[in-house]
């Protein structure tokens, strides 16, 4: 049924508009789910804090913590330092090794 069917494409955007930062400029989700447990990397992230933690141009969202936004002329240098410093914290705080879902390609010289 078509009407159903729009009704469901409809229902799963308004959610993911109110739980993901659309329309903001990210590379999607960062960091894989941990194997273990049934804990999401942005639930993990946002529960160490990290949400708002910016290095210059870089963000972690304040909508979903396991998105990192541009807010300003973020570059590489600053994702990756961004990324290393959740990566750090989480291991530090919850002993849970965050592996990225994201692919960087390139080296930072």
């Amino acid at each position: 049924d078509p009407e159903k069917v729009q009704k469901a494409v409809e229902e799963e955007m308004a959610y993911r508009r109110s739980t993901q930062p659309l329309g903001r400029r990210t590379a999607g989700c960062a960091f894989l789910n941990p194997r273990k447990g049934r804990v999401s990397a942005g639930k993990i992230v946002e529960e160490v804090g990290l949400k708002g933690l910016r290095v210059r141009g870089a963000r972690i969202s304040e909508v979903h913590a396991n998105f990192i936004e541009n807010v300003g002329n973020a570059e590489a240098r600053d994702i990756l330092a961004l990324i290393q410093a959740v990566k750090d914290t989480v291991r530090t705080r919850k002993n849970i090794t965050l592996d990225l879902e994201i692919v960087v390609v390139g080296e930072e010289g």
